[in-house]
């Protein structure tokens, strides 16, 4: 079976209950709950922060953080799998300047790294980097499973497939570009339409 499916890295790291999303709704959690880094400090933090996405102007909403982080053990941030990708630059960025000076939650941030250095190698699609995607995908397994113990999900297991399917196919796929387009497609029309 797994030689005859390809995972797709975006709906296992990036959409709707996907293992990346529910990693970093748990470690700004932890940063939050157990450090006392607020919502306000989130978005004063993430208001610096600026060319993320496809926009070099946009800036993340001051509620941002507020409104897509569900404070339970159980939840996955909410919103577009691009928000994770925007939200995972954001938190790295105060990884290092903030959270790493001080020493604190060693493995969470070991595990994040390993996440961030997967989704950077995907993202440039660099075949070159397949042994260290490989790599830091056992890392991240094993860490996220001592961390995060009830989210032994299938995307989990799934992750671990994709450097194989990049490997044997030649070519790295996700979902990113194919629903891009859908959302041009769909609202274009609308557009010149007037709606």
């Amino acid at each position: 079976m797994p030689k005859m499916i390809y995972w797709d890295w975006m709906h296992c790291w990036a959409s709707n209950g996907a293992v990346g999303r529910y990693h970093i709704n748990q470690l700004i959690r932890r940063l939050s709950k157990k450090y006392g880094v607020t919502w306000e400090q989130w978005a004063k933090f993430a208001g610096q922060v600026k060319g993320l996405g496809t926009n070099s102007k946009r800036m993340f909403p001051t509620d941002f953080f507020k409104c897509r982080i569900v404070d339970h053990d159980d939840a996955a941030m909410k919103g577009f799998a691009s928000e994770f990708l925007d939200t995972v630059a954001v938190v790295g960025l105060f990884v290092n300047s903030v959270v790493r000076p001080h020493g604190i939650l060693a493995k969470e941030i070991e595990c994040f790294d390993n996440m961030a250095r997967i989704l950077d190698i995907y993202r440039r699609r660099d075949f070159a980097d397949l042994a260290r995607l490989e790599i830091a995908a056992v890392r991240h397994h094993v860490l996220f499973m001592e961390l995060y113990p009830n989210r032994a999900i299938p995307k989990l297991h799934l992750i671990r497939h994709i450097g194989e399917c990049w490997r044997e196919h030649g070519t790295l796929l996700s979902c990113f570009g194919a629903e891009e387009l859908s959302l041009i497609h769909i609202s274009e029309p609308t557009r010149r339409r007037g709606m």
